[in-house]
Formats: structure tokens, sequence, C-alpha cells
């Protein structure tokens, strides 16, 4: 028969006092707090340098196929690069350098925000496309007849109007964020 004794928040406090849980707690932040303003900060740099080129649909295009790769796929890229044996120790070797263990190396978090950015930045540059394009033109207009600069236009009508998208496009980010460190873990263990 189970003993039904209330323990209270004593759990927490012993979650609290394990020391692999706050290893990966702390990893968790420092890759949250990278890994997702990075890459909206990108995303949206992206969308308006692309909204200004003429051919920009096309590299659009260009940018979006991580978002229609299948995660298996993305899998087998990331463990070809990165495995012992694979494209990047061979590279180390033409130098006469080893290989080094990058699942126990600091090199592991940036692995893994690469990762993140190349999977989930094209999410993001299809939530900002839309959200710029959203805007009516007229707005951009009146500004430019203004005498507004660009970085005036952009402080004063795209970023307050991009505000809902930007949220919705954080909202997305976080919840992408913690599905890397499952694919992260699907290519460590092949």
């Amino acid at each position: 028969m189970m003993n039904k004794e209330w323990v209270g928040l004593k759990n927490f406090k012993l979650l609290f006092e394990n020391e692999l849980f706050l290893s990966a707690l702390r990893n968790t932040g420092i890759f949250c707090g990278i890994a997702i303003p990075l890459g909206m900060a990108i995303a949206l740099l992206l969308v308006l340098v692309l909204k200004k080129q003429r051919r920009g649909r096309i590299l659009l295009i260009l940018l979006l196929i991580p978002l229609i790769v299948p995660s298996g796929t993305v899998i087998a890229f990331w463990k070809y690069l990165f495995e012992r044996n694979g494209f990047l120790d061979g590279f180390l070797q033409l130098f006469g350098k080893n290989m080094f263990d990058i699942e126990n190396s600091r090199w592991a978090i940036l692995i893994i925000i690469l990762m993140y950015l190349w999977k989930n930045i094209s999410f993001s540059i299809v939530l900002f496309w839309s959200g710029i394009n959203w805007i009516p033109q007229i707005y951009h207009e009146q500004c430019q007849l203004d005498g507004a600069t660009g970085r005036q236009e952009f402080q004063y009508i795209t970023w307050i109007l991009l505000k809902p998208t930007t949220l919705v496009v954080l909202l997305m980010s976080i919840v992408n964020s913690f599905k890397v460190f499952k694919e992260s873990e699907e290519v460590t263990n092949g």
C-alpha cells in the first residue's frame, strides 16, 4: 500500500538541490537567451533586406528550404557534419587536428544554437514577411513624404505595427526552442 503523506514543497526543494537539474536549467537559459533573440533579429533583418531587393522573393524561397526539410533529414545532416569520422572530423584531420568530443565540450551549446537557427529562422521569416506585408503601404509613403529617414520609418511605423507579429514570433520561437533539444538528442544518440 502506498504512503499518502503530504510532502508540501519538499520535492521542489530536492529538485533545486540537484546539480544535474541546475545544470540543465542553466544550459536551457543560456540557449534560449542567445538563440531566440538572435533568431528573431536575423529573421527580421533578412525580411527587411529582402523586401527592398528586386529579387527578394526568389531569395526568400531559398531561405525557406529548411522549413520544408523533414526533421529526419536535418538530423542526418547534422549528424554527418559533427559525428566522429564525419565531415568536420575529416576537415580537421587535413590540418593534423583530431576531432574533439563535441558532446562534452563548450562548443556543444553553439552547435545546438546553429541547429536551431538553421531550422527555425525560416518560420520566423514567413511570419515577419506576412506581418510586414500586412502594414498598409500608405503609412510608408506618408513617412517618406514627410522626410523621415529609413530608421525613423522603421521605428515609428514598421516596428510599432509589427509588434503583434513579433509577439507571435517570440511565442513560436520559445516553443520551437524546446524542440531543438529533442532533435539534438536524436543527433547524438543516432
